[in-house]
């Protein structure tokens, strides 16, 4: 309401000043104040346009402020908090401003008590004082409320939805502690200039500006302008139909007008103000979303060309954002259909089935340089090698009818996957084919040709190859042609639906940590337009099972010797019932392990009381992976297989396997036993035992080619008990008295 002062305007000269002098707007707190660490990128709201009723006329701007700003609404560097005011009996300090009366004292907590005449006397306004005062302070409203401040439930009020609720955000009398029909206030809360309630007040205004263009006949083309939804509304109560025009803005947070105060960053964003401005007639926006959009995948701001040109001195512009099917099903000059075969997940929530919002993944690019590639990333860390094969379905089209003949092909859509995204990916290219303006169907919209289908073990042949050629140390592309692996150029002639693979360094399917979906121009001219991606997803699970066995086997031969022999057998895929897929064994293990003790002195003529234990153990173990364990999503039999001797065969299973094996010789507790009727003697024999112990373990495996450790101990213990010697001096005395 441009012509109408709000709450505590007492300026004399309202009536002259120009549109864009003149403002109304509302602040409010945000619980999580960290926009960088939560990824939020944008501020996105429907809004139905204010034009389409003939109300507003002229144009304005709709102001966002995103940081932190100043809580000290009546702007004296004094905090109001209308509970401190004071009451009949109390004895509160007050100090006087030249907007009224504030607290002197610090609050400690914000609550009317309940008494009917203390809060007649508390319950007035920022200004802290009431309607007989206010005239007195400077204010030049009616009679009846100077401060235009004064509180009134829309019940009590005649006229339409908007004149009702015209001053029932106002600050005076809002909290009775009577609530009737007509007056149940709008808060029970006190007033304060403390907007998120934390007991302090902040004056600091430090934050970014955004200002939003609210104009007559807006188009999809206008500035942050996503989506237009147009029609007619549902019958009305009186037979009638209204025309209705939605309208979705999103702006880029890194797209501000400008930054207030020495704002740097999104680390502290503690509020949200908006206003409007510059417009000469009444305007109502009304809002059916207004959200801060949090992105899981983040703008890649590094060069991603051959050159390693800095992207930051281009003129490309990149919007990335999403379309889905219950926002945009409308959506022209193409509408969000569901892709070929894809249903909406249902819930089933306290016996109602609630379909799941499906949505893509929406990248926009202007003027994209020749050669040039865009991208937006996320990390991930996941093992794929499991699966057969890699799908995604993609849609391409003009932003402008006339930038391209329907035929023609300057954008490529690529997903970048590895451990990074500089030396060590796999490329996935396929060529778009833009769909003409006016389709409708899911096959027109997401045509099969544009489709991303392959077979992981294209990746791992390609792979091979560049082992063979030498070169993963460069970004080479090939092409899988009648199942050969042929080299390409990177910017060769493409053929639609044909899918260009390219690899640099060692990356791995088996150890993914990150993820990257953009467009590269493969034109000669800057080339611009939209891409979708939905459902990237994997396929064709590899769910062949494996087996293993143990076996055990004990003998005895009397006590002279016993033999205990184990021995076990694993092969990929083995694993218990509850693992999944990918954490069940991936490896071929063979192991076995024999122990045996004979007591050698046995075979020795009794008489010689000779008694010596010996054990002997033996174990092995092989382990052979699955998996090459340089490059670990090769198979290891197909690294093996494109060897081109048998000694380079065997090295590299060698290298790849893990074997370790254990001997042991032990002669613990060697001794001659003492005849019944021999003498005991310190020096004899038998008052020794010996021990010896001789360990051996061998190893080798990816990390260590050999390792060879031996361990000897041997020792003996000496026995010998002394026969004891008594002493007794008074043997012979009967007593000592």
């Amino acid at each position: 309401y441009p012509d109408q002062k709000g709450p505590y305007n007492a300026s004399t000269t309202f009536d002259g000043l120009l549109p864009d002098q003149k403002w109304a707007g509302m602040m409010r707190s945000l619980s999580s104040t960290n926009f960088e660490q939560s990824n939020v990128e944008f501020v996105q709201f429907w809004v139905m346009d204010p034009y389409v009723d003939g109300i507003a006329t002229g144009p304005g701007e709709l102001v966002i402020n995103l940081g932190n700003i100043s809580e000290d609404i009546l702007n004296d560097g004094r905090k109001q908090y209308e509970n401190g005011l004071p009451g009949l009996e109390s004895n509160d300090l007050t100090t006087t401003t030249p907007w009224g009366v504030v607290p002197a004292t610090q609050s400690l907590v914000y609550a009317f008590d309940a008494s009917e005449t203390n809060r007649s006397l508390q319950d007035i306004g920022f200004d802290g004082i009431d309607d007989s005062l206010e005239a007195a302070q400077g204010y030049n409203g009616p009679p009846e409320d100077p401060a235009l401040d004064n509180f009134q439930y829309y019940l009590n009020r005649e006229g339409g939805i908007l004149e009702r609720y015209i001053d029932f955000n106002n600050t005076e009398g809002n909290s009775p502690v009577t609530v009737t029909n007509t007056d149940r206030g709008s808060t029970t809360l006190p007033d304060v200039e403390d907007v998120n309630r934390d007991l302090t007040m902040n004056t600091i205004n430090s934050y970014f500006e955004y200002r939003i263009p609210i104009r007559p006949n807006t188009t999809i083309n206008d500035r942050y302008v996503t989506d237009i939804s147009e029609g007619t509304t549902p019958d009305l109560p009186n037979g009638t139909q209204l025309n209705r025009r939605w309208i979705q803005y999103k702006i880029p947070l890194s797209d501000f007008t400008d930054a207030i105060g020495g704002v740097t960053d999104f680390r502290s964003i503690s509020f949200m103000r908006m206003y409007l401005t510059g417009f000469t007639d009444d305007v109502v926006l009304r809002f059916a979303t207004l959200d801060l959009v949090r992105i899981d995948w983040r703008n890649y701001l590094k060069s991603l060309s051959s050159d390693n040109d800095d992207p930051a001195d281009d003129a490309t512009v990149v919007d990335v954002n999403t379309v889905n099917i219950e926002e945009n099903n409308s959506r022209t000059p193409i509408p969000y259909v569901l892709p070929p075969g894809v249903l909406r997940e249902q819930l089933n929530n306290n016996n109602t089935i609630i379909r799941q919002n499906e949505q893509s993944l929406s990248f926009k690019v202007e003027n994209l340089e020749p050669q040039d590639s865009r991208g937006v990333f996320k990390n991930v860390n996941i093992d794929i090698r499991q699966y057969k094969r890699l799908k995604m379905f993609l849609h391409a089209e003009k932003i402008v009818n006339s930038d391209y003949l329907d035929d023609d092909v300057p954008l490529v859509a690529f997903l970048r996957i590895g451990t990074d995204f500089s030396e060590n990916f796999y490329q996935i290219e396929v060529p778009l084919q833009f769909t003409s303006f006016g389709s409708t169907t899911p096959e027109e919209i997401w045509p099969e040709i544009n489709e991303m289908d392959i077979a992981l073990s294209d990746l791992t042949k390609v792979k091979s190859q560049g082992i063979a050629d030498q070169s993963l140390n460069e970004l080479n592309f090939y092409e899988i042609i009648d199942g050969e692996v042929v080299a390409v150029d990177e910017f060769a002639p493409r053929v639609l639906g044909q899918i260009r693979i390219g690899i640099r360094g060692n990356p791995s399917i088996g150890t993914l940590r990150s993820a990257m979906l953009g467009v590269k121009n493969i034109d000669n001219l800057p080339a611009r337009g939209e891409v979708w991606f939905n459902e990237l997803r994997m396929a064709g699970l590899d769910n062949d099972g494996g087996w293993a066995a143990l076996a055990a086997i004990d003998a005895n031969l009397a006590d002279f010797a016993n033999v205990t022999a184990t021995g076990g057998k694993s092969t990929p895929g083995f694993g218990s019932v509850d693992q999944r897929p990918n954490e069940r064994s991936r490896e071929d293990a063979v192991a076995y392990d024999v122990v045996t003790n004979v007591s050698i002195g046995q075979l020795l003529p009794k008489k010689w009381n000779v008694q010596i234990p010996f054990n002997y153990g033996v174990s092995e173990q092989l382990i052979t992976p699955e998996f090459d364990p340089v490059y670990d999503d090769l198979k290891l039999e197909d690294r093996i297989d494109a060897a081109n001797t048998a000694e380079e065969k065997e090295d590299i299973r060698e290298q790849a396997e893990d074997y370790t094996k254990r001997t042991s010789i032990n002669f613990i507790g060697v001794r001659k036993n003492r005849g019944p009727e021999a003498k005991q003697h310190i020096y004899d024999i038998e008052n020794f035992t010996f021990n010896y112990s001789y360990n051996q373990t061998e190893h080798r495996d990816f990390e260590v080619a050999s390792l060879k450790d031996q361990n000897i101990k041997t020792g003996f213990v000496y026995n010998y008990n002394f026969k004891p010697a008594s002493v007794a001096p008074f043997e012979k005395q009967d007593s000592l008295f």
